[in-house]
């Protein structure tokens, strides 16, 4: 029994909340597809806003991925380059041919699917007061 307490206190101690800057520094990264790749796929958008410190996925209670997650930036620089690039990025809404290799006749036509990636700024500043009006 104290084994079992021991385990949950450590658990406990890991879950240690983000401090103001790293909020102030996070973006909202939402509507993610089976077509982006995965966390690998949607880390490497992510890396090209900007200098990522971490992508978080949310999980659900069965430990599924959910279809948002939170990135932190390095600085206020690179959040707000990444909110600005990110704002009109699509993804593929399935999963697309092996190595990334979209059939021709696909892409003529215009067959593939996409959706846009939902991006928004947590916080307006170290305050907490909402960026968007509409979160």
């Amino acid at each position: 029994m104290d084994a079992q307490r021991q385990a949950v206190r450590e658990s406990m101690m890991q879950l240690v909340p983000p401090t103001k800057d790293e909020v102030s520094k996070t973006i909202f990264v939402g509507g993610i597809t089976e077509g982006s790749g995965g966390d690998e796929g949607i880390e490497r958008i992510l890396y090209c806003a900007g200098n990522l410190r971490r992508w978080i996925r949310a999980m659900d209670a069965d430990n599924k991925a959910c279809r948002f997650g939170f990135a932190e930036y390095e600085d206020p620089e690179s959040l707000a380059t990444a909110i600005e690039v990110l704002k009109d990025v699509e993804v593929p809404v399935k999963p697309q041919a092996v190595n990334g290799i979209i059939k021709e006749e696909d892409e003529k036509e215009g067959n593939v699917d996409k959706s846009k990636l939902l991006v928004r700024r947590l916080y307006a500043s170290v305050g907490h007061q909402f960026a968007n009006s509409g979160f």
